[in-house]
């Protein structure tokens, strides 16, 4: 089997691809991978190197007038597919869905600008969403497959775009053996685009002045541009293994976001043995149910009293921890991902031959 697989270097669409095409690529499968976006980082292009990759630099399509972008984009990718005889186009964006592909498509929804707006501003997104709206509904619909990486997410997709086509739940993975529980120290970690409302990293600034631990920081400076309390210390951007370094050593991990259809931080933070702490919502309670600590996204003072009582509280919070990391390695270990994902692709290349036979009769 050879796919082609689509990213964009930036968050967890990263990461979930770089998962995902390691351990296809262990188990024999042709990889490649497709990524459009800004300029790679040289960590980057190390973290991509067990595989053959290309690059086409371009906005992405929930940024401002991307059309243009989007456009030639997809003519790379169209030749891209040609080229290397794809038997499957796997894509984490939604608007190429509707290219004409001679092979089956799957997309992959990790998330959108409409149910984004909408857990973050409690509003429906503005009229100037509306080109966006089009072709992302174009592209879903185009797909042969829409998977989502949680049940809410799915309710989501249902809701905004109404996909026509199969509707897959399958969680995202991580290989475990990346991640070691250490021997925990006396301090908070979080990480995540700073700039990303969603992750509401200014409730955990404004928490921070009522915690009485030490909170490190993880993700670009440059994007949180407001003070900080003294307990608060910005480390900037980690590499992966750095990332998973103070993993290691943190007592508790903090993320009260808005919204997260899934949240890989948070796997590898239960994978490093760390208590969660995460914003209360729907998506958050389905990932982890009874094996994290769930925080009103609105109201500061609470955040503050929950993470002291963690640190405080030496026994609940290694026992959260555990249920943590007993949740992560029995439900979202990347085996489960893999042997998901290898079942529908397999299914999908009977497909694709009839496809294509039909493509080269028109």
């Amino acid at each position: 089997m050879r796919l082609l697989l689509t990213a964009d270097n930036i968050g967890g669409v990263w990461t979930f691809v770089l998962n995902l095409a390691r351990g296809l690529s262990k188990n024999g499968a042709d990889v490649r991978i497709a990524v459009i976006g800004d300029e790679m980082t040289p960590g980057q292009q190390d973290d991509i190197d067990f595989t053959k990759w290309y690059f086409f630099k371009s906005k992405q399509e929930w940024m401002r007038d991307p059309w243009m972008d989007i456009r030639e984009a997809g003519k790379w990718l169209l030749s891209l597919a040609d080229s290397i005889r794809a038997d499957v186009v796997h894509l984490n964006s939604y608007s190429f869905g509707s290219l004409p592909w001679k092979v089956p498509v799957i997309i992959t929804a990790h998330s959108c600008v409409l149910s984004w707006w909408e857990s973050v501003y409690r509003s429906s997104v503005p009229k100037e969403w509306d080109e966006y709206t089009r072709r992302v509904t174009q592209g879903i619909r185009a797909a042969d497959v829409v998977v989502t990486p949680s049940y809410d997410m799915m309710k989501s997709v249902e809701k905004f775009y109404h996909p026509s086509g199969k509707k897959l739940v399958i969680y995202n993975g991580a290989e475990t053996s990346n991640y070691l529980p250490g021997n925990k120290d006396d301090y908070v970690f979080c990480m995540g685009r700073l700039w990303d409302e969603a992750k509401n990293m200014r409730l955990i600034l404004k928490a921070a002045e009522g915690i009485k631990h030490q909170i490190y920081i993880a993700g670009k400076t440059a994007e949180l541009s407001v003070s900080h309390p003294p307990n608060v210390q910005l480390l900037g951007q980690l590499s992966p293994h750095q990332v998973a370094g103070w993993l290691s050593g943190a007592a508790v991990y903090v993320l009260p976001v808005r919204y997260e259809p899934f949240g890989y931080t948070f796997l590898e933070a239960a994978l490093s043995g760390c208590a969660l702490v995460t914003g209360d919502i729907p998506s958050m309670r389905e990932i982890w149910a009874d094996a994290a600590v769930y925080a009103d996204p609105d109201k500061s003072d609470s955040l503050s009293r929950i993470v002291n009582v963690l640190m405080s509280v030496t026994e609940w919070r290694r026992h959260l921890a555990m249920k943590a990391y007993t949740r992560a390695v029995s439900e979202y270990d990347s085996d489960k991902m893999l042997s998901r994902y290898n079942l529908l692709y397999n299914n999908l290349i009977n497909i694709g031959a009839k496809r294509l036979i039909k493509y080269q009769e028109q």
